[in-house]
């Protein structure tokens, strides 16, 4: 595990299963609200296309691709160095589509 004040890189250990994650410093803990999916079988993310291919910034681009798993907190996008919000996604077949702008 490391870290700093603002953000933990911890390895999910084997035999995890889906739930909340909680973090305690000295005698305070906090728990998310939605769970945390561990999925045994999941697959690597995969894009296979993003339109358009030229935006300003505050545009509209979707990515379409695999195993994207659009999930609040736990799903992030960044198109180069800037982190992007994303609020639609949809499934067709095991493609996701999510659908977000550049902050």
């Amino acid at each position: 595990m490391s870290g700093s004040v603002g953000e933990l890189l911890v390895l999910v250990p084997a035999g995890a299963v889906t739930g909340p994650i909680s973090v305690t410093v000295g005698s305070q803990s906090v728990a998310n609200s939605t769970d945390f999916v561990v999925d045994q079988n999941a697959q690597q993310p995969r894009i296979d296309a993003i339109a358009p291919d030229v935006v300003n910034a505050g545009a509209t681009v979707t990515v379409t691709g695999g195993s994207l798993y659009p999930i609040p907190y736990q799903t992030t996008a960044r198109i180069g160095a800037s982190g992007c919000a994303w609020w639609g996604a949809a499934f067709v077949d095991e493609r996701a589509h999510l659908v977000g702008a550049l902050q």
